[in-house]
């Protein structure tokens, strides 16, 4: 072959141009090499032909008249790598109604839940109202390391005028432990809500009939409704109570709930006697005859039926408070390990005025009169034996 000038030009590259060749393979292959040894920090590290789809998205696109202090939430159908969930790539952004393409960056906490693989971006303030919005996901990573499919959701919100009320507090608040049967259950909603309606839309179970009383009270920048249910009998006791309120509650506007609510907490348990605290334990024997009968109840007891509820037995005999000293203190002690602290509880002493008769099974007897402070009865009825020495 050869050029205008005349001069030959050979297909076969010179060494020089063999030299650069080898060159740049060699860059190009370190440069691969680089790229598969980048830490997990590196933005590079994931192989962006591997994209996933966002798996939810609320509120959903498309959705209109959302109340301006909603929570956006972002669900993945894969674990994330937390470091790529932020605000750089999870955006929320505000289109005024007269310039659609005028977008404004709305501030925003994100949170991760790894457990539910869902983010939720919470603005810094409520959101304006009547105003389209706009939630970009993007560079967003799993920790396999795929990208996900940059996504984007719009939503509209209503006015505040017209926002559905919800549950603001619940007392006593979900999840408490050891809740007074003698409790009332007072619920606080964030609107001025329909006292019938209110009533016909909570259950609590296990069904407890009470009296219902509302009011009107601050709540936040506004004013709410307080409702509070006061039992006409006292709650079950060891028992879960499940308190909900369904979406027929309503404003007298006619604005009803936005979501049913449901919040459960656990009703004091029974008094009882700790039967690891009792001296002589039971069936034990060759116990002395002048012995001080002790022993420890789970919580609190009211003093007076407690003293009339406890007796020492056998045969026809009845030993009780009048035959003997009978002393009940309150203690604040581990029993297994005095150091540690625990709840109040009573701690019974009784030795007999006379000592016990010999080679004889005592009967050591509490009756249901005992009751606890808050007068929950004993449950159940106690009774333990001992044998005295000869």
């Amino acid at each position: 072959m050869e050029s205008s000038s005349g001069r030959g030009y050979s297909l076969r590259p010179s060494t020089r141009d063999w030299t650069g060749i080898l060159a740049g393979l060699l860059a190009l292959s370190l440069l691969f090499i680089a790229d598969g040894c980048g830490t997990e920090g590196d933005a590079f590290d994931a192989n962006p032909l591997d994209l996933l789809n966002i798996s939810r998205v609320n509120p959903p696109d498309g959705a209109f008249g959302i109340d301006p202090t909603t929570h956006i939430t972002v669900g993945f159908p894969v674990p994330m790598d937390s470091r790529t969930i932020n605000r750089q790539t999870l955006l929320l952004s505000e289109s005024t109604p007269t310039t659609l393409e005028k977008q404004r960056l709305v501030g925003v906490q994100v949170l991760y839940d790894a457990a539910n693989q869902l983010a939720t971006l919470i603005p810094f303030e409520p959101l304006r109202e009547n105003t389209p919005y706009q939630v970009l996901i993007q560079d967003a990573r799993s920790l396999d390391r795929d990208f996900f499919n940059t996504r984007v959701a719009t939503f509209s919100t209503g006015s505040f005028t017209n926002r559905l009320p919800r549950v603001d507090s619940i007392r006593p608040v979900s999840g408490q432990a050891e809740v007074p049967v003698t409790s009332t259950i007072v619920l606080t909603f964030d609107q001025i809500m329909d006292g019938t309606s209110v009533l016909d839309a909570i259950l609590v179970s296990p069904s407890v009939p009470v009296t219902a009383s509302f009011e009107q009270v601050p709540v936040g920048a506004t004013v709410g409704t307080r409702a509070t249910l006061t039992p006409n009998l006292p709650l079950p006791a060891s028992q879960t109570v499940v308190v909900t309120v369904l979406t027929l509650a309503r404003t007298p506007r006619g604005l009803h709930l936005a979501e049913p609510f449901v919040s459960s907490f656990f009703v004091e348990s029974t008094p009882r006697v700790l039967t690891q605290t009792v001296f002589p334990f039971d069936n034990a024997t060759d116990i002395q005859t002048n012995a001080t009968v002790t022993l420890d109840f789970s919580t609190q007891m009211d003093v007076t039926s407690l003293s009339q509820a406890f007796s020492l037995r056998f045969g026809t005999t009845v030993l009780d408070q009048n035959d003997g000293n009978l002393t009940l203190t309150t203690v604040t002690t581990d029993f297994f390990n005095p150091v540690n602290t625990s709840p109040p509880r009573t701690r019974l002493s009784y030795i007999p005025t006379a000592p016990l008769p010999a080679t004889t099974s005592i009967q050591i007897r509490i009756d249901g009169a005992a009751r606890s402070v808050r007068g929950l009865g004993l449950d159940p009825l106690f009774l333990s034996l001992f044998t005295t020495a000869n």
